[in-house]
């Protein structure tokens, strides 16, 4: 049996920025609107039993869900899922855990729905200037890179599975 982790911050009140009211179509059932928590951390769309409804063929569940300090969450039972939200559709398997308070979004739905926008206004060095300057300023004569003619650009990067506020709780 997989296991997969469902960590998420516990809010008392949930940001707006960080939640969407994502159409959810389970056959054979109408399309019903449910408030998600945008959790880029979860490795599975997980819903509250209560937004599923009666007639929605569940399967057996397949993988462990667990939460923060390896807490297991009791899952009823995957649904296949069309989720949709602002004219983008994905086809989801949703996890239903009958424990569970908030229906989190998983990093994949939040690609692929893209509940999150980023705006990000024209800007100029002008507007940064203090940050600019000071330390780790090159002082002196200017410098020149050059690249050989063959050079590729890369970027190594390594997912973020621990959300920051929790980090320095699993350092040993």
């Amino acid at each position: 049996m997989n296991e997969v982790f469902l960590g998420a911050v516990k809010l008392e009140t949930l940001l707006k920025p960080w939640t969407a009211k994502v159409t959810m179509q389970i056959s054979p059932d109408g399309p019903r609107d449910i408030q998600f928590k945008l959790d880029s951390g979860a490795a599975v769309t997980v819903c509250v039993v209560d937004n599923t409804t009666p007639n929605a063929t569940v399967s057996d569940c397949s993988k462990r869900l667990v939460g923060t300090g390896n807490l297991s969450i009791l899952c009823m039972g995957v649904v296949k899922a069309r989720l949709s939200y602002r004219n983008r559709y994905l086809d989801e398997d949703v996890f239903v855990a009958r424990e569970q308070k908030v229906n989190l979004l998983s990093k994949r739905a939040c690609k692929g729905l893209k509940p999150l926008s980023c705006n990000i206004g024209e800007t100029t060095v002008e507007d940064y200037k203090s940050v600019l300057e000071g330390l780790g300023k090159v002082k002196g004569a200017c410098y020149q890179i050059e690249l050989v003619d063959n050079a590729q650009s890369f970027a190594i990067t390594d997912p973020r599975s621990v959300p920051f506020p929790l980090l320095d709780q699993t350092k040993a």
